[in-house]
C-alpha cells in the first residue's frame, strides 16, 4: 500500500504538470459571480489530461476548453490543511492510532454528478448547469479502521453524506457546449500504526495505510462540442 500511496501522489505531480493556468478561454464564465472560484485552466495537452483523469468524452471530437475547480461556498473561510506529520492517540492509552496525515492537492473524481449542454438562451448564448446532488467524503484503507479515530485525526466525519449544489455558467456565442460537474475531494494519506503498550519508548507496529477524501466542492469539466 505504501507503494500505491506514493506512486499516487507521483500521478498527481504529472497530472499538475499537464496544464497552464490561464485568465482567457474560448468560453467565458461568470462563475466569479458566486466568489468562490479555486482554480481555472486550460490543459496544456488537453487528450493526455482526460486520459489522466479518466473521464470519458460527450463525444469522440469533443474539445475540453476548460476545467474550473469550485469550492463549496461554506468552506471557502476554512483554512488549507499545511503538509504535516501528526500523530493522533487514543484517548485511553495505547493501541490504534493515525500517525503522518499529509495534504495532497485537489484531485477530480470520475463520476459525473451533473451535467448539461446545448447553445445556452439569450442572443450571444448562456448555458447554465444548476442541480443540487447528493455527495459524501470518504475514505480508502487496507485494514478495518475505527471511522471515529480517522474522522478525529483528518478534522471532519469520514462518512457524511449532504447535499451540495452544483452551479456552473458560460457565455457559448451560440455554439455547442457541455458542462459536466465531478466531485473535487482533499486528500490526505495516511499510516495506522500500534502502540500495544501506550509507552512510545517502545516499537510501534506497523498495520496499514489509506486516504480520506473530503468532498471540497466540484470540478467542471467544458467542452466544445
Amino acid at each position: 500500500m505504501k507503494k500505491i500511496l506514493v506512486l499516487f501522489s507521483s500521478f498527481l505531480i504529472i497530472v499538475a504538470s499537464l496544464f497552464i493556468s490561464t485568465n482567457s478561454t474560448e468560453a467565458s464564465s461568470d462563475v466569479y459571480e458566486l466568489n468562490n472560484l479555486i482554480h481555472e485552466f486550460v490543459p496544456e495537452n488537453p487528450e493526455e489530461y482526460i486520459r489522466a483523469c479518466d473521464w470519458e468524452k460527450p463525444t469522440p471530437d469533443a474539445k475540453l476548453v476548460k476545467v474550473v475547480h469550485v469550492k463549496h461556498s461554506d468552506l471557502m473561510s476554512t483554512e488549507v490543511v499545511e503538509n504535516s506529520d501528526e500523530s493522533i492517540t487514543p484517548l485511553n492509552g495505547g493501541g490504534q492510532y493515525i500517525k503522518k496525515i499529509r495534504s495532497e492537492v485537489p484531485v477530480c473524481g470520475t463520476t459525473v454528478r451533473a451535467r448539461t449542454s446545448g447553445t445556452g438562451a439569450g442572443n450571444n448564448g448562456k448555458l447554465v448547469l444548476n442541480q443540487d446532488v447528493t455527495v459524501s467524503n470518504m475514505y480508502k484503507a487496507d485494514i478495518k479502521i475505527d471511522t471515529k479515530m480517522l474522522t478525529t485525526a483528518v478534522g471532519y466525519d469520514v462518512t457524511k453524506t449532504f447535499t451540495k449544489n452544483a452551479y456552473h455558467s458560460i457565455n457559448t456565442n451560440n455554439k455547442n457546449y457541455q458542462i459536466i460537474a465531478y466531485d473535487d475531494y482533499e486528500v490526505q494519506n495516511f499510516e495506522v500504526w500500534n502502540d500495544p503498550w501506550g509507552i512510545f519508548e517502545t516499537p510501534d507496529v506497523y498495520l496499514g495505510s489509506g486516504a480520506s477524501y473530503r468532498h471540497v466542492g466540484y470540478c467542471y469539466v467544458v467542452y466544445e462540442i
